[in-house]
């Protein structure tokens, strides 16, 4: 948590999981349902994975399923590592693999918990959906779960901040469970998770890249391996093995070589293409879809192929607990011809049915759903004409959204399909943002601003929604790419939610909260007075219902102060941001007194603070004592806890600062060369949080050397490489750092001087 974040909830409120990231609000005094925690291993999995059904193989696109079992599983060394990672002590609790579409991720993941399951372990796939929190909570706590080594592997990991950001505490409670994330892409996503503290210390943050056996086997083994599948897939049929060509250009990922040699041996009989050059999976499409279409003449259903397209989206996209429900997906299409909706919807409910008891379910690998929505996007007429029949397609239902947003990250998709997919999402945003909103600030924030920001404008989503997204984002790290997002929800649930004439103090307490979070996001993108005065009416407001109630409200008073305190620093203000650092640095110091391991870490971010308040106005030796004393907590927390790193960084480079305005040259230079190597540690897990600390530790790094014309080639690098990374920064966000790249650049000109 950064020094601007402020974050309230214990006994106030807090953030409950209902389905794949959609949040209910419980308010004070509401509980979610309480499960009995089980009394076997057995009950624990079937709380944890699910149940699981057999697995329908009556087409030949089931066989493709990383759980068709039908073609052999080939050995992948990243399974020997990661059973390396689990059962060796001492190593790291969280791990991601990463690894495009259709690369064996899942197969992996299988393949990994049925090892480790013959060694006794309890594992399997995190069943996170629906309203199943209350049972994971029961599991995970229970005494046969905390007597056994436990792995849950959660997939598409990039779309599941809010399951991530509640499974921490769980996992932290657990030590015997590991969690092995599944993802196509490390993202913003990963890094905010590397540097969050829920789960400091837990996680390696070096992912593990998955590639294709087609890089992984020599040719002649690659080969091989598709000889075999094809081998398999003949007998499935009853049909002798065809003749095989190898293309290596159509099989890209591990996916591709097995859908080709599907694609071969169902070619042997009657071929049929997608259009789609060197794309097996397109092509498997194709007969899948001349299959359904088939089934359907048979019930006297006769649709045109056109028309087939779009009925499959429909089961491909949008779920349906009931026939009515499926029924009216269908109806919500650009049909050409009248057809019996009813009956099309139980032909397609058998073809793909749901194993979680509704109509029907999108087939599975996911490639090839996602194949086949691309496919659709860009064969429509027109950019508009796809985007009315998606957005009426999918309605108010957040899982249509979740589909397309994964499909913006397939192999070799066509551009045309991915803008048109781009703009579906974009108008349900605006459109639906109930439900859409919140999944795509997540996953794609800079993706999709401009339409986030005109969803969340005043007139534009419900005030308790807004609320309900803006409860979510704050239990997050703060995030650079959610900067503009997060700053126009907290500036309009100011003015919107002002208490009135005989408010209590509660309401006057989180109105306050909102404050505070709209100057964290107005100092982020550089409104430096417009923060200032914001924090300044949070504080007021804290210390009126603090000196009513300190038992609750005097913790977030202290936080407020020292962020108060920064901004009055800022705006120049100077003998008022000290005196606002002191009060706050008072405040904890009680508070640690009373309780050091809740209160220890504000007491080292409030002192550093309070030495630099000091140091504005001249007060430098006593400025050093109290960043000395902040550096020594700071040392013994993150001995224990890297989460502190950053803190330490930030008073080793307050140190370095003030050592050399006292003229203590040497101890100055070694300050500012602890806090840049400091800062670069931290970048590696979360350039998004950290890369301007280190663009700010450069600077001061060079400038020390600057100072003291001590160490010059080292400080003309250290001023050259400030420069690149405050250019780049303030390409996002100049009104915050274009001083900044000002500075470095006059610091370049000084060294070149000395030089």
């Amino acid at each position: 948590m950064t020094d601007r974040q402020f974050a309230f909830g214990s006994g106030h409120s807090r953030i409950q999981q209902a389905g794949r990231d959609i949040v209910n609000h419980y308010a004070a005094g509401e509980e979610p349902p309480r499960i009995s925690p089980p009394r076997r291993v057995s009950a624990a999995a079937r709380m944890l994975f699910g149940t699981h059904p057999p697995v329908p193989l009556g087409r030949p696109t089931t066989w493709l399923r990383p759980d068709a079992d039908i073609v052999p599983v080939q050995p992948r060394p990243e399974v020997d590592e990661l059973r390396r990672w689990c059962v060796e002590q001492g190593r790291s609790r969280l791990r991601l693999v990463c690894g495009r579409g259709g690369q064996g991720k899942t197969q992996l993941g299988r393949q990994l918990t049925g090892q480790l399951r013959e060694l006794g372990w309890l594992a399997g796939f995190l069943d996170a959906a629906g309203t199943r929190w209350p049972e994971i909570e029961a599991a995970l706590g229970s005494k046969p779960v905390q007597r056994v080594d436990t792995l849950l592997v959660l997939d598409y990991a990039e779309n599941q901040a809010l399951t991530l950001n509640r499974l921490a505490d769980l996992v932290r409670r657990s030590p015997r469970v590991r969690v092995l994330l599944l993802a196509r892409h490390e993202g913003g996503w990963w890094r905010d998770l590397v540097d969050e503290p829920a789960w400091s210390g837990m996680v390696d943050p070096v992912a593990l890249p998955l590639g294709s056996l087609t890089d992984q086997l020599p040719p002649d083994r690659v080969r091989a391996v598709h000889g075999e599948a094809a081998r398999c897939f003949s007998d499935r049929l009853g049909r002798a093995v065809p003749e095989l060509s190898w293309h290596e250009r159509r099989c890209t990922t591990t996916l591709d070589l097995y859908a080709d040699a599907l694609l071969q041996v169902l070619d042997a009989e009657s071929p049929v293409r997608s259009g789609v050059p060197d794309d097996p999976v397109a092509d498997v499409l194709a007969h899948e879809r001349r299959h359904v279409r088939q089934v359907l003449r048979a019930e006297g259903v006769v649709v045109s192929a056109a028309d087939l397209d779009w009925m499959l989206l429909a089961a491909y996209l949008v779920p349906a607990g009931t026939l009515v429900e499926a029924v009216t997906a269908l109806e919500a299409l650009p049909l050409l011809e009248e057809v019996d909706l009813a009956k099309v919807a139980r032909v397609l409910g058998g073809l793909y049915p749901d194993e979680a008891g509704g109509v029907w379910a999108p087939p599975r690998p996911d490639r090839l759903a996602d194949t086949h929505v691309l496919a659709v996007a860009a064969g429509s007429v027109s950019d508009g004409d796809w985007v009315e029949a998606a957005v009426a397609l999918c309605g108010n239902d957040e899982q249509p959204v979740r589909l397309l947003l994964r499909c913006l990250s397939t192999p070799r998709a066509d551009l045309v399909a991915i803008r048109r997919v781009e703009q579906a999402v974009g108008e349900l945003v605006v459109r639906q943002p109930q439900t859409c909103l919140l999944p795509v600030i997540l996953a794609e924030p800079r993706r999709f601003e401009a339409e986030i920001l005109q969803a969340v404008r005043p007139n534009g989503l419900d005030l308790a929604d807004l609320q309900n997204i803006d409860y979510v984002l704050d239990s997050l790290d703060l995030s650079v790419a959610r900067a503009n997002v997060t700053l126009a929800i907290s500036t309009r649930l100011v003015a919107e939610t002002t208490p009135g004439e005989g408010a209590s103090d509660e309401e006057y307490f989180w109105y306050a909260c909102t404050l505070n979070r709209l100057s964290s996001g107005l100092m982020t993108v550089g409104l430096d007075q417009q923060a200032l005065a914001a924090s300044e009416q949070a504080v007021t407001i804290l210390k009126q219902v603090a000196d009513i109630n300190p038992d609750i409200y005097l913790t977030a008073l202290a936080t407020a102060l020292s962020s108060h305190s920064v901004d009055l620093s800022v705006a120049g203000r100077l003998p008022e941001a000290l005196i606002a650092a002191a009060e706050s640095v008072q405040i904890y110091r009680k508070l640690a007194e009373q309780d050091p391991g809740s209160f220890l870490p504000d007491l080292a971010s409030g002192l550093g603070s309070l030495g630099v308040s000091l140091s504005h106005v001249d007060r430098v030796q006593e400025a050093l004592a109290h960043i000395e004393e902040s550096i020594s907590i700071y040392r013994r927390l993150a001995h224990d806890n890297p989460a502190h790193l950053h803190g330490l960084a930030r008073s080793m480079y307050c140190l370095g600062t003030n050592l050399a305005e006292v003229g203590r040259s040497e101890e100055a230079l070694a300050a500012s060369a602890e806090a840049v190597e400091l800062y670069r540690q931290l970048v590696v897990s979360n350039s998004d949080a950290y890369l301007p600390q280190l663009a700010t530790s450069l600077i001061m790094f060079a400038q020390a050397r600057v100072i003291t014309s001590l160490e010059l080639p080292i400080a003309l690098t250290a001023a050259t490489e400030a420069i690149d990374l405050c250019r780049l920064l303030a390409g996002q966000l100049p009104q915050r750092y274009a001083g900044y790249l000002a500075l470095a650049n006059q610091i370049l000109t000084d060294i070149r001087g000395k030089l």
